[in-house]
């Protein structure tokens, strides 16, 4: 009880000050996660009730994007899925000449090495005949300046998902893509290849677009079927977590690896148990795109498209100002 005496304190001052500045201080956000762990997710589970009570959905009246033209029911079908097992694999495909322009984009934008390379080299083209590093994460700003990403961060369908699950007006806050790529039978904890739990906000969903052909031997995404909701307290800790101790724990079927053809949709609540499997060979290409309830958590970035956006996208931001209340337009 000491401890929940301690955390409290720290984290309600932290998201004062966080509504305030749109700002979170360190200490805080320590709390947070440590007060997630102490109350096995309580903690999130409260404070979003009250976000969905201060911040209703919006009445949207369209729900066509990538995912087709998803009705009440159809969507009321696919959160009703991730709340039970913590994610959803959709039955449509993102189409091949999206993917072509995608794939053709991350071959001529600089990436982040992660981890750097031992030659001390920290940015780099992808080229998979000189591997330098199990992944390359391209900068965030650089993505969101491309018209085609811009269309899929702001895509209708996953939208109306997103603010159903979140039962708020769902926060646009991180889009992502990166490629891994076989480069040692080790497992890097930097490239998120051990199980892990995500706890950067308060409730957020993610959505994930494999844009190359995906088995069990070039870094499937590994999910925990159900660990969103409830874990043994063997793994209740923040931090890395062992397969060994992922597979005591667990039933072994419902350790997963989520396979798939290129184009392949999912949408994962990532506050379960995860990891992206070592590649033992070739190398995967993916898209991420996270809605949240709210910006309190780790760093976010400010990202400017008064430049690089469409007027349709903004005006379509501006119509949700709340939802991408990050981006300067």
């Amino acid at each position: 009880m000491t401890k929940y005496f301690l955390y409290y304190p720290i984290f309600w001052v932290g998201y004062l000050f966080f509504k305030l500045t749109s700002k979170t201080n360190w200490y805080p956000y320590i709390s947070f996660r440590r007060l997630f762990v102490l109350t096995k997710g309580g903690s999130n589970d409260s404070m979003s009730e009250r976000l969905s009570r201060s911040n209703p959905p919006y009445e949207l009246k369209t729900g066509n994007g990538v995912l087709g033209n998803l009705n009440d029911e159809a969507v009321e079908a696919i959160v009703n899925d991730i709340a039970k097992n913590g994610f959803h694999i959709f039955d449509v495909k993102l189409p091949a000449q999206a993917i072509e322009e995608l794939t053709k984009f991350s071959l001529q934008t600089k990436a982040k090495l992660v981890p750097a390379s031992s030659t001390g080299i920290t940015q780099s083209l992808y080229d998979n005949k000189n591997i330098l590093s199990p992944r390359y994460e391209f900068p965030e700003q650089d993505i969101l300046n491309y018209p085609l990403i811009q269309q899929i961060t702001c895509d209708q369908s996953l939208f109306v998902i997103a603010q159903k699950y979140l039962n708020c007006k769902p926060i646009q806050d991180l889009t992502a893509m990166w490629w891994s790529a076989a480069f040692s039978k080790e497992a890097s904890s930097e490239a998120a290849q051990l199980f892990h739990f995500d706890m950067d906000r308060i409730k957020f969903i993610k959505f994930f677009f494999y844009l190359t052909d995906v088995d069990t031997h070039n870094g499937p995404h590994c999910y925990v079927r159900g660990s969103h909701k409830a874990m043994p307290e063997s793994v209740w800790r923040d931090g890395r977590i062992s397969d060994e101790d992922v597979v005591k724990s667990f039933p072994k079927n419902d350790v997963l690896e989520i396979a798939g053809p290129k184009g392949t949709i999912m949408a994962v609540d990532t506050r379960g148990l995860h990891k992206g499997k070592v590649l033992e060979t070739g190398e995967r290409l993916l898209l991420q795109v996270e809605f949240t309830n709210s910006l309190f958590g780790a760093t976010y970035n400010r990202i400017d498209i008064s430049k690089s956006g469409s007027p349709e996208i903004k005006k379509l931001m501006r119509e949700y100002k709340h939802s991408f209340q990050r981006y300067v337009i």
